[in-house]
């Protein structure tokens, strides 16, 4: 017989107090807002691609219809013209799926609020409130600018004079840059949320 004590080879998992477990409810729904906000930045990089592409359009259209509108006799709507029309309306499109997301995903947030406390810290240091009022600057800022974008490219090969088809291009790039905010308030909650550019 030994003096020591026999060490059984059990090991055991000891849990911070913090730590909730596995199947409760505050995990499961912390995970889904993480789905939810990782869904919605995903969405925001397809809303870029497309503001993008659409700018590449809007240059497109521009030098079509800027010699069209300078020279007399010729015909006021190109054939290249409508193509790149009807792909600026196909990335309205795309926009506003990208907006649907976005409030479906704040509706689904708004649901798994109940399970969750208010002051509750579900990202790195944002709670269900801070998450919720992000969505929503969010998609009221998406909403603004689609409004602007559908009427530029509703109306772009419309244009009567050079002047106007100029203002219809630099509206589309420059709607970006007032919306820089937005795009701090994506770094904020990709940092919260521990998401990758």
């Amino acid at each position: 017989m030994s003096i020591t004590p026999e060490r059984h080879h059990h090991t055991v998992r000891l849990k911070s107090p913090r730590t909730p477990t596995q199947d409760s409810p505050g995990t499961v729904a912390c995970l889904r807002i993480n789905e939810l906000v990782a869904g919605v930045v995903e969405h925001n990089r397809k809303w870029i691609s497309a503001v993008e592409k659409g700018s590449q359009f809007c240059s497109a259209i521009k030098n079509t219809l800027k010699d069209t509108l300078q020279s007399t006799g010729q015909s006021p709507y190109p054939e290249n013209v409508s193509v790149y029309c009807n792909k600026l309306a196909i990335l309205v499109t795309i926009l506003a799926d990208v907006l649907s997301n976005a409030e479906n995903s704040l509706a689904r947030l708004k649901l798994l609020a109940h399970v969750l406390e208010e002051n509750e810290i579900v990202g790195t240091t944002w709670n269900m409130n801070r998450i919720a009022s992000a969505l929503e600057a969010i998609v009221a800022s998406y909403k603004q600018e689609i409004d602007t974008r559908k009427h530029i490219s509703e109306n772009i090969a419309h244009s009567l004079t050079v002047e106007e088809l100029l203002l219809y291009v630099c509206t589309w790039n420059s709607i970006m840059n007032v919306e820089r905010d937005r795009e701090l308030l994506f770094r904020m909650v990709m940092y919260e949320f521990g998401l990758t550019e």
